[in-house]
């Protein structure tokens, strides 16, 4: 039975990998901090940014583990094989759905303001307010289902469901959250004339990646005032 050596910088990832996709049976050496660079297998979390520059002192590695279901942070040349989570783990993960919660209640809550103890104001409740979800996957519905149990009216467009339009979800909405994939189509998703469709001055959410959406645009609609503020997890 082959032997592969892992070191794994981020452990949450290693539990979750779709291991099925490396061909040969193996048993697994995991190497210490010390001997990191002499791995076959890397562990690594969404804070590295994985470029040649970054494997250039691994020498021996073949496989990179990353827990995303989009692999844009990875930037490389040489023939590595990346490693996703096992779909099925996946869907049962609510971390993303908890955390895009968090970013609503975040804004609404004036978190920042509160957290800072600079310009104090008073926030706004989540109850009764109509959230629309851009994106309606896996962790759009898991999000959907936190929403309404706190009380929030929630609409959403898909393209792969019958939901609305996404000018009708831009309209109706108090908060827009930006959820859809991370895909060369989707660059400039929300532009200004998606702004120009946001009738209700809603605050927007973005928890994709940052290219979805025009910077130049979001920082023009934040001046002047077409939104009421931007949570940004990008």
């Amino acid at each position: 039975m082959k032997s592969i050596n892992v070191y794994i910088d981020d452990p949450c990832v290693f539990d979750y990998a779709d291991w099925s996709l490396l061909e040969d049976s193996f048993d697994i050496t995991f190497l210490p901090l010390e001997d990191r660079f002499l791995c076959d297998v890397l562990c690594v979390g969404f804070e590295r940014v994985i470029d040649d520059a970054f494997l250039s002192e691994y020498v021996n590695v073949k496989h990179i583990v990353c827990p995303c279901t989009g692999s844009d942070h990875i930037d490389i040349s040489s023939d590595v094989n990346i490693i996703k989570l096992i779909p099925s783990e996946i869907n049962d993960i609510p971390a993303s759905s908890e955390f895009a919660l968090l970013m609503v209640l975040a804004i609404l809550r004036k978190f920042n303001a509160v957290l800072t103890y600079s310009n104090i104001q008073v926030g706004e409740d989540l109850m009764d307010k109509t959230v629309g979800l851009l994106g309606h996957g896996r962790i759009g519905k898991r999000l959907e289902g936190y929403l309404k149990a706190l009380g929030a009216n929630v609409i959403w467009h898909d393209i792969k469901e019958d939901g609305l339009s996404k000018e009708d979800v831009l309209r109706r909405s108090d908060v827009v959250v930006l959820l859809v994939s991370a895909t060369p189509e989707n660059r400039n998703y929300i532009s200004k004339e998606d702004f120009d469709k946001m009738d209700r001055c809603p605050y927007f959410v973005n928890v994709s990646r940052g290219f979805i959406v025009n910077d130049q645009d979001l920082l023009s609609a934040l001046q002047d005032g077409v939104i009421a503020g931007a949570a940004l997890d990008v």
